[in-house]
């Protein structure tokens, strides 16, 4: 009995270790270019996202891959989560990925290998009062080898954006 519980015992550390393991895998470090931005409330400024991938690994790019039954790896999805900002998704523009056929999915797709940079278009709304306001980019990704994947995962980066008010002078001449 006493060998017995001493085997469950290196079964559930060994098992515990394993699952540790996974979650350390890391292998994609983002960034921003810079976390504290000004702009005119009205205007749109452009983030620098950047992600440093390991060897080995890569990240699949913004568009859908999908196969006719609906199955495809995750894409990247980039997002902001102050509503007083907007992202301006269709705008967003990336370093040149590699486009290929993966063989895991069976479909053409574009990936991201060693690093990856998107540049984020934002705007503001126009009534958006003058202070410093704390927003967060999300991104949400796959990241895979030749061989298999990781559960995709959400990172945040948070930033602080100090909006100058939009004068009024100017905006009343343009109208």
């Amino acid at each position: 009995m006493r060998t017995l519980s001493r085997i469950v015992l290196l079964l559930v550390v060994f098992t515990a270790g394993i699952s540790a393991f996974a979650f350390a895998i890391d292998p994609v470090k983002w960034s921003l270019s810079q976390t504290t931005f000004s702009m005119t409330a009205g205007d749109t400024l452009t983030l620098q996202l950047k992600a440093d991938i390991d060897d080995g690994w890569h990240i699949y790019g913004l568009k859908d891959y999908l196969t006719a039954e609906g199955v495809g790896p995750q894409k990247t999805e980039i997002t902001i989560d102050n509503s007083s900002f907007r992202l301006l998704a269709n705008r967003i523009t990336t370093s040149k990925p590699l486009a290929v056929y993966d063989s895991a999915f069976e479909v053409n797709v574009e990936k991201f290998k060693h690093s990856a940079e998107f540049r984020l278009p934002i705007t503001c709304v126009n009534s958006l009062k003058a202070g410093n306001y704390t927003l967060s980019v999300l991104v949400y990704f796959q990241t895979c080898t030749s061989k298999n994947c990781l559960s995709p995962k959400e990172i945040k980066l948070p930033l602080t954006v100090k909006v100058s008010a939009l004068d009024q002078k100017s905006t009343r001449l343009n109208s």
